[in-house]
């Protein structure tokens, strides 16, 4: 008997003790590789570090994103220099 027979036969007895409920040969197999499934998501999920931060402007930092303090920094340099062209502008027009 291999594994996958054993783990059968378990969760069919272990079934049937519980609920009286005799199961086919598909829903267990079914049960069993959600199971397998679930135990592989929560391997992911302890795999993903937890990340801490040490202010709440980190916090805020991590939350608005890179892309979104990356594009807000490329908008703020080209007002600024939008800005300092057109005051340059300005006076050497003789407004």
């Amino acid at each position: 008997m291999n594994d996958y027979q054993k783990a059968v036969e378990e969760f069919r007895h272990h079934y049937y003790t519980k609920y009286g409920v005799k199961l086919d040969d598909e829903i267990l197999y079914f049960f069993i590789r959600v199971n397998e499934m679930q135990l592989d998501l929560k391997k992911e999920i302890k795999a993903i570090p937890k990340i801490t931060f040490k202010s709440g402007w980190d916090y805020f930092l991590y939350g608005l994103g890179r892309i979104s303090a990356v594009s807000i920094l490329i908008a703020l340099i080209t007002s600024i220099i939008i800005v300092i062209l057109n005051s340059k502008h300005w006076l050497f027009s003789g407004h």
